[in-house]
């Protein structure tokens, strides 16, 4: 499919548990729903979406997935921006420009896990 950024078949416990160390009490994690679903239960990280019974699970589901799909970069930001997620699991090789300018993104060298890695937003604000 057009602008996937993920290996199929990855194991979505693995970037969730790099998060574990990654993630401080009360902190949203950008991530697909079914990292977010181990995320919630390995880390401290609040995960955007992950469950279906959760609240808006549906629209925040279908966002996600733009995100990582088809999205331009600078929807991408926006997009960041709006959930006031602190982390965000993105591929170690995160193309050049893949979030627009000025995304202000830090990798975590400590949180690589299959092609996958951890980066922390600089500036962001942690909460739900």
């Amino acid at each position: 499919r057009a602008g996937r950024v993920f290996p199929r078949g990855m194991n979505g416990s693995d970037p969730a548990a790099a998060l574990r160390e990654a993630c401080r009490p009360g902190e949203i994690v950008l991530a697909p729903e079914d990292i977010g679903l181990y995320a919630g239960g390995l880390s401290p990280c609040w995960p955007y979406v992950s469950h279906a019974a959760a609240p808006d699970h549906d629209a925040r589901a279908a966002a996600v997935r733009r995100f990582y799909g088809e999205a331009p970069p600078e929807e991408r930001a926006a997009r960041l921006d709006k959930t006031g997620a602190s982390l965000v699991v993105l591929p170690s090789r995160l193309p050049p420009g893949w979030l627009g300018p000025g995304t202000p993104l830090r990798e975590l060298p400590s949180a690589h896990s299959d092609g996958l890695a951890v980066y922390r937003r600089d500036g962001s604000t942690p909460g739900r």
